[in-house]
């Protein structure tokens, strides 16, 4: 349960700063088409790890309250 905790916030960190500051930052650096494919990617992820992130912190919160 941490490790995919983990791993989903460190995806979701990266892809949420990517969508914030993406364009900004990164655009220039990449281009437009490669920054269009990661950020199409990027979103894609985004969207679909905020549901394990979230049940993980919610599994994480119940093991906590039992041991305690």
């Amino acid at each position: 349960n941490h490790w995919m905790v983990a791993t989903s916030f460190i995806v979701l960190g990266l892809t949420g700063l990517n969508i914030t500051f993406g364009r900004h930052v990164l655009l220039p650096l990449m281009g437009p088409y490669a920054f269009a494919t990661m950020s199409e990617w990027g979103k894609i992820a985004h969207n679909f790890l905020a549901f394990p992130f979230t049940l993980g912190i919610v599994v994480m919160l119940l093991i906590w309250v039992r041991d305690n």
